[in-house]
């Protein structure tokens, strides 16, 4: 009974292994781990001043939409003054949504709901923060 168990146990597992290994799709030259290979919709979520998931990875042409379910409003706005995230007040419920037309990294934040270094090294946001890769 014991071998059979086993047997059994071994074979359930190796099966396991196989499908698994059948199922892996391979990296392509220049794909990273991690980024679809085809546009996205993803949703953000703005809760608890936070943003969530905080970071995300799309391939270009993916559509971000940021939904705000705090009782305040918010803001989805670039780090970088010409960047290409400017949204109006998000308000209870609203949403934002931006479709990135090339890859990149791009940093935001919650305009009201952020702190910038005041140490005269440039901007360096913490608080409500997020990243788009």
């Amino acid at each position: 009974m014991i071998v059979l168990g086993l047997l059994v146990g071994g074979a359930a597992m190796a099966g396991g292994f196989a499908i698994g290994s059948q199922t892996a799709k391979p990296l392509t030259a220049g794909e990273t781990p991690g980024t679809p290979a085809a546009p996205v919709q993803v949703t953000v979520h703005m809760k608890n001043f936070k943003f969530d998931p905080a970071i995300v990875e799309v391939a270009p042409g993916s559509t971000v939409t940021w939904v705000n379910d705090d009782d305040v409003y918010h803001t989805v706005t670039s780090d970088e003054t010409a960047g290409p995230l400017q949204s109006p007040n998000v308000e209870k419920s609203q949403t934002y949504v931006h479709t990135f037309a090339s890859g990149g990294t791009f940093n935001y934040h919650c305009t009201p709901h952020v702190a910038m270094d005041t140490s005269g090294h440039g901007p360096m946001y913490s608080g409500m923060t997020g990243t788009v890769k």
